[in-house]
């Protein structure tokens, strides 16, 4: 079954306590029937109807349960979403340390390790 893809229009239009939806991280939601069941009350959903709540629903920290019932209100994903860059700086490419970097730290090591046993011998002439 292909995923129906809903517009921003369309989920704006879905903005009452008879008739509400939600985007939550491009996910778009009905959760008109959750309202009575929803633990913070209908306000929190109603108020968030027809617009993005992913903000809201991040800020308030809800649980793994609570994650886990979203699927059960799934309609579609959103038009035109991209999901946001994580924060801080990932435009560098994390550094691996790869097989070059550890021949050289070994040579490295073999050669100060030449030069001490070299001195210690000399030591004991």
């Amino acid at each position: 079954m292909a995923t129906q893809v809903v517009s921003p229009e369309e989920v704006a239009k879905h903005n009452s306590s008879d008739d509400s939806w939600i985007i939550v991280h491009g996910k778009v939601y009905d959760v008109t029937k959750w309202q009575d069941a929803h633990p913070g009350g209908a306000e929190p959903l109603i108020e968030a109807a027809g617009t993005d709540a992913t903000e809201k629903f991040e800020s308030i920290g809800h649980t793994n349960s609570a994650r886990d019932l979203l699927p059960n209100y799934y309609i579609g994903d959103l038009e035109g979403w991209v999901a946001p860059r994580p924060r801080g700086d990932n435009t560098k490419p994390r550094r691996d340390i790869d097989r070059r970097t550890l021949l050289i730290a070994g040579l490295g090591i073999a050669v100060a390790v030449s030069i001490g046993l070299l001195i210690w011998w000399r030591k004991r002439r």
